[in-house]
């Protein structure tokens, strides 16, 4: 099984069908899967409402809460595939992007104590 193995979850955690069956932790790893997957033959509110029903048991809370909405549709959410296929930026730009950080941290902490802490040094 690789890390990425979201049929050999499914098929672990048995079929669709007795998915509501399944301890809260293990149904929200399956809706996960499922979600992962997007197989056109399962509706996709059917998901949610399982992510939804899941999360309310993990956390302890009502499922009609808000808390357990939020979760279960943030972890069902994707990142847009753009986000996934942008490159990083080349190494010489990294370390410029953190030079100036570092640089800027710098005279604003100067600034700021400017005056208040002066070293003498003898």
């Amino acid at each position: 099984m690789t890390a990425s193995d979201w049929d050999h979850v499914i098929q672990s955690l048995g079929p669709a069908e007795q998915a509501g069956r399944l301890p809260p932790n293990l149904g929200l790893l399956f809706a996960v899967a499922m979600k992962e997957k997007e197989r056109p033959n399962t509706p996709q509110h059917d998901i949610t409402d399982l992510a939804i029903r899941c999360c309310a048991g993990v956390f302890g809370v009502d499922p009609s809460s808000p808390i357990a909405l939020v979760l279960a549709k943030r972890l069902l959410r994707k990142n847009p595939v753009a986000w996934q296929k942008k490159p990083a930026p080349p190494p010489s730009i990294s370390i410029l992007i953190i030079s100036i950080g570092v640089a800027v941290g710098a005279l604003i902490g100067w600034l700021v104590s400017f005056g208040y802490i002066q070293f003498h040094f003898h």
